[in-house]
């Protein structure tokens, strides 16, 4: 029986953000889906617009994009957030994830 992928919030758009989501692309390309992400997150616009634009040049559906995490962690739709953030920023995002209900991937320790 299939199953929908899980929608996931990307919180960093840097080069390990950007790598995270060339994978699920990827992924997408081969008909492998386990996730979709479904927005992204980082401060900076011209990060956000990189990691976007992978999306739409691979033809795979554009993620909504958030400038605050907050606004992100607020979104519904979201269910899970791959943090890809500074080592020393994990901690203090994992428990805002937690906090408004969402699953956590995280790949390195919490702080």
């Amino acid at each position: 029986m299939p199953t929908s992928p899980l929608p996931l919030g990307l919180i960093g758009c840097g080069g390990m953000g950007l790598r995270h989501a060339r994978a699920v692309v990827e992924m997408a390309a081969r008909g492998c889906r386990p996730v979709e992400i479904v927005a992204i997150c980082d401060a900076d616009e011209g990060r956000r617009a990189k990691v976007a634009a992978l999306f739409t040049s691979a033809g795979v559906a554009r993620p909504r994009e958030f400038s605050r995490v907050e606004d992100l962690l607020a979104d519904a739709t979201v269910e899970a957030v791959d943090i890809v953030l500074p080592t020393a920023l994990h901690h203090t995002m994992i428990l805002k994830a937690l906090s408004a209900g969402k699953h956590v991937l995280v790949e390195k320790p919490l702080a």
